[in-house]
């Protein structure tokens, strides 16, 4: 980070040899290959790590299922189509930082469950990432009603 601004991330997979690098304005990459959010996933389901919340009815969406439960394994997923958005009840940056990024750069978004920007030096709240920002938007509807 710089100046509270997200501009390099990096996610190590050891058990895939996958490495996942964004750098700000420069793209999301995996072990080298520019990575875009993946195109048509209005069928894959809505994910939360938040094991309270599996099983949880997104007005008008869905039901919220389980993630991989790791967010250096979540955004991943997210980038590549596995998931049509992702849910958290907490917002550490030591958890979310890389992967927010790495979204960024693949075009997706995130923000906060109110709706807000993800500001990576706060610690409380909750987070919603998805692969634009209509989906965000109708997310965070849909957990607000």
């Amino acid at each position: 980070m710089r100046a509270g601004e997200v501009v390099r991330g990096w996610i190590w997979q050891p058990q895939h040899e996958a490495a996942y690098v964004a750098e700000r304005g420069a793209g999301a990459y995996r072990n080298g290959e520019r990575l875009a959010m993946a195109d048509g996933v209005d069928t894959a389901p809505y994910r939360t790590a938040r094991r309270q919340w599996v099983g949880r009815h997104l007005a008008g969406l869905g039901t919220l299922e389980l993630s991989w439960a790791c967010c250096g394994v979540d955004y991943p997923h997210l980038v590549a189509g596995d998931a049509r958005a992702l849910v958290y009840n907490h917002s550490k940056p030591w958890d979310h930082v890389p992967g927010s990024l790495l979204v960024a750069e693949a075009g997706g978004w995130i923000g906060t469950i109110r709706g807000g920007a993800f500001d990576p030096q706060q610690l409380g709240g909750g987070l919603v990432s998805a692969p634009d920002r209509a989906t965000y938007d109708a997310v965070v509807g849909a957990l607000a009603a």
